[in-house]
């Protein structure tokens, strides 16, 4: 069950294909883990970078359960300014006339 997994922190250090993520913890450990049910029910999405904490068994200390993610706070704060294709093109405009 949930309650017997040890609790580790760990980064995310490749995606592979069936959503299995390749983690490395803090002691330096390769591991091998998956998203919880309630990440996928949700749709809460890990990618490469992302610290999370991974639920590891006694029994099989290669594979994990990717518990919580936490994403880089860089994007997190980073906000898309959006800008329409007139007020681009005369921006864009004015860069090429003033380097001419």
């Amino acid at each position: 069950a949930k309650d017997d997994l040890a609790q580790l922190e760990g980064k995310i250090v490749d995606a592979s294909a069936g959503g299995l993520y390749k983690v490395m913890l803090e002691n330096n450990v390769e591991i091998i883990a998956r998203l919880c049910g309630k990440m996928r029910r949700f749709n809460i999405r890990v990618v490469v970078g992302d610290k999370v904490t991974v639920g590891v068994s006694p029994y099989d200390p290669t594979n994990g359960l990717i518990f919580t993610a936490i994403s880089d706070p860089l994007f997190s704060t980073m906000t898309i300014q959006t800008i329409s294709f007139p007020e681009f093109r005369e921006k864009f405009l004015a860069n090429i006339t003033l380097k001419s």
